[in-house]
């Protein structure tokens, strides 16, 4: 199964250590896939990795042609799919799903790599259910809605807009149970939101509109973002994301 691939970054903590995770968003919507139901992990540490455990800048290249060379090998010989990797404690870990059916050897998988210098070394299990992805690699709430925030400023900066200006933002909670709508509506009105009445959508899901004036400058994005979260979390529901109108510069020509 193919599907267009939508790669993004977050930088996270593991048990208070840095963590950098690279992940395809959209595999989400589309895994676990039975064909690839075999993970190979694939562990590379680094040459010189900062004090940190992260990736120093004058090994990027290098590591980058490696990586791209070991999911270019597995793609080759087993169907592998890339799905995001993690660097840490100064090593890079490369995640795949591959086709059982095509892994004949598991100990020459990578034979022939140019591995750069570097000491890889593998593993190959079944996970058919894709546990890594989903419960490790997969950005968390608000890391994936940090992301979300980003890739929404960059386009409302593309457009001219005053991120400045104040406007009115508009926000969305989904609900499977009816009965908890109410309370988290009282929270959400305590904190200054207008809350709509709750509407159910084709999915037979229950959806929250509330709105309340904000900028989108310095950072406030992610800081309305992580209060709402913090806010729904008692609730069992899903913060569906937020909008706004443009605001754009004034033409002074």
């Amino acid at each position: 199964m193919v599907w267009d691939q939508d790669f993004d970054a977050y930088l996270t903590f593991l048990d208070e250590t840095p963590a950098s995770f690279i992940v395809d968003l959209a595999a989400a919507a589309h895994g676990p896939v039975e064909a690839l139901a075999r993970r190979i992990q694939i562990r590379v540490p680094l040459l010189e990795p900062r004090d940190d455990g992260l990736r120093d800048a004058s090994e990027v290249e290098l590591l980058a042609r490696v990586e791209d060379g070991i999911c270019e090998l597995l793609e080759q010989r087993c169907g592998a799919r890339f799905l995001g990797h993690v660097i840490s404690e100064g090593v890079l870990h490369v995640v795949c799903y591959a086709d059982g059916a095509r892994i004949d050897d598991e100990a020459s998988l990578l034979d022939g790599l140019d591995a750069g210098g570097y000491d890889i070394a593998w593993l190959v299990e079944d996970d058919p259910e894709w546990e890594m992805y989903f419960e490790f690699l997969f950005p968390d709430p608000l890391d994936f809605q940090l992301i979300q925030n980003r890739r929404m400023l960059e386009r409302f900066a593309d457009e001219g807009d005053q991120l400045s200006a104040e406007r009115i933002v508009d926000h969305a909670a989904l609900f499977d149970d009816r009965s908890a709508i109410e309370p988290a509506a009282a929270a959400l009105r305590e904190e200054g939101f207008e809350v709509d009445e709750p509407i159910l959508d084709e999915g037979m899901r229950w959806v929250l509109g509330f709105h309340r004036p904000e900028r989108l400058d310095e950072g406030r994005t992610d800081g309305f973002c992580l209060e709402i979260l913090e806010l729904l979390e008692p609730f069992d529901c899903l913060y569906d994301g937020w909008g706004a109108p443009l605001i754009r510069e004034p033409d002074t020509h």
